[in-house]
């Protein structure tokens, strides 16, 4: 790839939220003209004014994509055609969804299978016209930047390129293009004299899109959100600002983004001066997928529109890769996502999708031997529990695609990170907790997220040592599918589970209340650490019989959370179909519930917006999970 093309940006500077603007022409006869394409950051290339192709897929320097775009639809026969790309360098400063490396674009435009042309230091470039650089506006630490556009005329000469020293081994992108809906009918339910709001009717996720007139040159402000808090979209909240700017021209405004994905129920726009609004809203898209059929399985009504909804929920969840969620963070965790692969492979068997997802997770694989927090990210934090996750995402994968040819590219990843956590079994018999810069986070209940590790800001805040029922747990569930993976490509594994096993029986077990307590440090106890004590193994027949029917019955025990709850209805079905029954009822009471609170997606928690100080999503990708349940137990006979 790119042979003659080199690396080129606007400037020789390194500089935070930097618009660039490049421009060249080409003359077309006949025969297809493919752009291959990347940059750092993120693009949009306009072929003749028109949108040709938008999106840089989230890399890492040691995994650079590049993207083929076919512009023919959009060229001029016997013309010169203009081709102008827009890229948007972020920075030099890494998010939880975003890489920092060294500005620049590359590509090179392919006709007859003749380069015809390709950035060089003669591409004509500047800094863009309307875009306002160097604000260094944050939306969210995940979802990084915001965006300002000022509409009045501003025009800058075009100049020469400077070339940039990169140097990368390309991958072409391994997802396909986006598709787009159009634009959302939108419904104008609140206005004021500085303000109006509008809904969308849905979750959805899309480009934002402006048609207004203006009375005067003036600023103009968009909020996005998921719920209105007093009619308004509640766009502070404690660090985060879900804020937009437009510097609106006198008279009439057009305007489309196509750089920044909006998650959202709502928008909110504020001006100085009342202005008319011909249309505010998104022009939605969603990833390609063919939804298979669901004739076979026996759904009532509460649970056909719980699929319909949890259906939903995953589309707005697949973006270049899977989010968490749409509106606040936008991010690739490896817990998340697994939920939404097995949803995927019942109802959209997206095993490409899926595999590019765990390749790219690959190679977030720290010098610690552990995961990043998420994919791509360039933060020093992360979750050791999340890397135990990958090995079982890994393992499903498999399980469900026959796709064994993964391991070639993952295998020696899934190695270090199980031979760096056998390396932390200490004279126990188990895994301690993990010190800094690590979050011993396991689900957001009481004695579980530990979110106060988030802050810890150096290696000398010492604590107690700590061993928690969980993360031992779940090593077990892990090695159990490693064991296999191995078997797969000829390793041997000589880990022997009992040690671990009497040790925390040992320690966690009370005989007492017949239930495994949640670390070392305390006398909870909770569904999840006692969901995975059964699934792992560690409790015996006897001990399991015991602990289900108290985690089934009344109980004042920590509640596992919506994230979670596989791996509780994974523990009931293990060896007894008698708690079918209980498993879809548990479903319906939670889901129709949400369903019952207005819910268009289904939501992070069962708290709902009121979760995390206002904060909590109300379109999340692991809440997903009952599609996965009604293809196991509602097959018709």
């Amino acid at each position: 790839m790119f042979q003659k093309a080199k690396w080129i940006w606007i400037n020789s500077q390194q500089q935070k939220d930097e618009y660039g603007h490049f421009k060249t022409s080409i003359p077309w006869k006949n025969g297809d003209v493919l752009l291959n394409i990347s940059c750092d950051g993120n693009f949009v290339v306009y072929v003749n004014g028109g949108v040709g192709g938008f999106g840089q897929y989230p890399d890492y320097p040691n995994y650079k994509i590049y993207q083929q775009i076919n512009i023919t639809p959009f060229l001029k026969q016997n013309e010169v055609n203009t081709i102008e790309i827009l890229v948007w360098h972020y920075g030099i400063e890494g998010t939880q969804t975003y890489y920092p490396a060294q500005a620049g674009l590359i590509f090179e435009i392919i006709n007859n299978d003749q380069v015809i042309d390709y950035s060089q230091i003669n591409t004509l470039s500047k800094l863009h016209d309307n875009y306002i650089s160097y604000e260094d506006k944050i939306i969210t630490r995940q979802l990084g930047l915001s965006f300002a556009y000022d509409a009045r005329n501003i025009e800058r000469p075009f100049s020469e390129s400077d070339l940039v020293e990169k140097s990368y081994l390309f991958y072409k992108k391994p997802i396909e293009d986006f598709d787009f809906n159009g634009r959302l009918a939108t419904a104008k339910i609140v206005e004021d004299k500085h303000s109006a709001v509008f809904d969308l009717g849905r979750q959805s996720v899309g480009f934002l899109e402006l048609d207004i007139y203006s009375p005067k040159d003036q600023k103009i402000t968009i909020t996005f959100g998921e719920n209105l808090v007093e009619n308004a979209v509640q766009h502070l909240i404690d660090d985060r600002d879900f804020s937009v700017s437009y510097y609106a021209k006198e008279g009439h405004n057009q305007f489309s983004n196509y750089l920044f994905k909006f998650g959202c129920r709502y928008l909110q726009i504020y001006y100085e001066e009342p202005i008319r609004i011909h249309y505010l809203g998104l022009n939605e898209i969603v990833y390609p997928v063919k939804l298979n059929s669901i004739n076979h399985l026996e759904l009532t009504d509460l649970r056909k529109n719980i699929y319909d909804v949890s259906i939903q929920t995953l589309k707005n969840c697949m973006l270049e890769h899977y989010v968490d969620c749409p509106w606040r963070e936008q991010a690739l965790y490896t817990l998340d996502s697994r939920n939404q692969m097995l949803c995927g492979y019942f109802t959209f068997n997206n095993y490409a999708y899926a595999r590019a997802n765990l390749v790219l997770i690959s190679k977030g694989l720290r010098e610690d031997g552990l995961l990043d927090i998420c994919f791509p990210s360039y933060i020093n934090l992360t979750i050791p529990y999340y890397s135990l996750v990958y090995l079982v995402q890994i393992y499903e994968y498999i399980q469900y695609s026959a796709d064994e040819t993964i391991l070639e590219e993952v295998f020696p990843q899934l190695k270090i990170i199980m031979e760096n956590f056998l390396s932390k079994i200490d004279h126990t018999q188990l895994i301690p907790d993990f010190d800094y810069p690590f979050w011993n986070f396991y689900e957001w209940s009481e004695g579980s997220h530990h979110d106060n590790e988030i802050m810890r800001a150096t290696n000398n805040q010492t604590t107690e040592k700590n061993y928690s029922l969980i993360l031992n747990t779940y090593f077990l569930y892990a090695m159990q599918h490693y064991k296999y993976l191995c078997q797969m490509v000829g390793e041997d594994v000589s880990f022997f589970e009992q040690p671990m096993i009497q040790a925390i029986n040992h320690i966690f077990f009370d005989e007492d209340r017949h239930l495994y307590k949640l670390d070392t440090q305390s006398f909870h106890y909770s569904v999840l650490g006692n969901s995975l004590a059964v699934l792992s193994g560690v409790a015996d027949t006897a001990k399991s019989e015991t602990i289900l029917e108290i985690l089934t019955g009344v109980n004042n025990l920590i509640p596992i959370t919506l994230s979670m709850k596989g791996y509780f209805y994974d523990a009931l079905l293990k060896n007894n179909a008698d708690y079918r029954e209980y498993v879809l009822n548990d479903l319906d009471n939670d889901y129709g519930f949400m369903l019952n609170h207005g819910a268009t997606t289904f939501w992070e928690t069962i708290l709902g917006k009121e979760d995390f100080n206002g904060a909590g999503s109300l379109c999340h990708g692991w809440s997903a999970m009952p599609v996965y349940y009604y293809h196991r137990l509602l097959v018709k006979e």
